[in-house]
C-alpha cells in the first residue's frame, strides 16, 4: 500500500530534549469506541495490583510463527476488518517470528507502506487514558530506508513508527488528530513538525540502529498537551504499527515487542 502525499510541514525544536516529533498525514477511519471493556491480558475478577498498573496490549507470545498476530485489523477499502494472510504480500507485511527465546512481530516494506491497527475497546485494546497515561514499547531496526526524513514529502519513509489516532475533526472533510512517534533514519531526536491535526514525535533516530532493542516510554497524555496545547480525550481511537519504504525507493525492516499501557502512578 503506497502512503499519500504530505501538507507541507511546520518546524520547530522543543524546550526539552525528550520531547521529540515528526508527522505525516495518512489515511484513516472514523471509529468512535464504546465506552466499556476489559483491559487486554487480564481476566475479570483476578487483575492484581501489577496487572492493573500494567495492561499489556501484545508481546506476540501467544500467536503461531510464521503468521500475522491475531486479534489486529487492516483498512481494506476504507473498512477496518480483521488481519488475515490475504493482506499481507512479500513486499509489505507484519509476521510474528521468533527472537532468540521470545516472539515479535517483525514489519517489512520494499517500496511500500504497510500497517495493522487496534480499534480502542474492541479485543485487545481497551485504553482509558485518565488512569493509563503512559504507553510503552520495545523495536529494534533492522534496516533503515537510506536517507529517509519525515519533514520531506519526497524522502517521507519511516522504518518503523506507532500512531496514537484521537479523534477525528473537521466540518466536511474530517481529518485525524493523531501523535505519530517513529524511528527516524534522518533527522535528530528533539525535531518537531507539524502537519496540522498530525504530530509525530521522533523517539529513536538513525544513530541508535545499531543499539539492538530499544525500550521507548512515552506519556501520551504529556505529549498530547505538549503538541496541541490542550488536554487529551479521555479514549484515544485507535493506534496503528506502520513501516513505509515507498517514498525513498528502498527497504525497511523493524521488529517490534511488548506493547502495553502503564498507570499514573508509580
Amino acid at each position: 500500500m503506497r502512503s499519500e502525499s504530505h501538507f507541507s510541514p511546520v518546524h520547530h525544536r522543543p524546550h526539552a530534549p525528550l520531547w521529540l516529533a515528526v508527522a505525516v498525514l495518512l489515511p484513516f477511519f472514523a471509529l468512535v469506541p464504546p465506552a466499556g471493556g476489559q483491559a487486554a491480558g487480564q481476566t475479570p475478577g483476578e487483575a492484581g495490583p501489577e496487572a492493573t498498573r500494567v495492561q499489556l496490549i501484545d508481546d506476540f507470545e501467544a500467536h503461531t510463527p510464521g503468521t500475522v498476530p491475531g486479534g489486529w485489523t487492516y483498512l481494506h477499502e476504507k473498512k477496518m476488518v480483521p488481519l488475515t494472510e490475504e493482506f499481507m504480500r512479500p513486499r509489505e507485511r507484519f509476521t510474528v517470528v521468533e527472537d532468540g527465546s521470545r516472539q515479535v512481530l517483525r514489519a517489512y516494506s520494499h517500496d511500500e507502506a504497510v500497517h495493522i491497527s487496534l480499534v480502542n475497546g474492541e479485543g485487545r485494546l481497551d485504553w482509558d487514558m485518565e488512569t493509563h497515561p503512559v504507553m510503552a514499547w520495545e523495536w529494534n531496526a533492522r534496516k533503515l530506508p537510506p536517507g529517509a526524513r519525515e519533514d520531506q514529502d519526497q524522502l517521507n519513509d519511516s522504518a518503523a513508527a506507532i500512531y496514537v489516532i484521537f479523534s477525528m475533526e473537521g466540518f466536511i472533510v474530517k481529518r485525524p488528530k493523531t501523535i505519530k512517534y517513529v524511528f527516524s533514519s534522518t533527522l535528530p531526536a528533539g525535531t518537531v513538525i507539524s502537519y496540522g491535526k498530525l504530530k509525530v514525535i521522533v523517539v529513536s533516530d538513525g544513530t541508535m540502529a545499531d543499539a539492538g532493542w530499544i525500550q521507548v516510554e512515552r506519556d501520551v497524555a504529556e505529549d498530547y498537551r505538549m503538541v496541541y496545547g490542550e488536554d487529551p480525550p479521555r479514549r484515544p481511537l485507535s493506534i496503528r504499527l506502520w513501516s513505509d519504504s515507498d517514498n525513498t525507493g528502498s527497504e525497511a525492516e523493524v521488529d517490534f515487542d511488548n506493547i502495553r499501557l502503564i498507570s499514573g502512578s508509580r
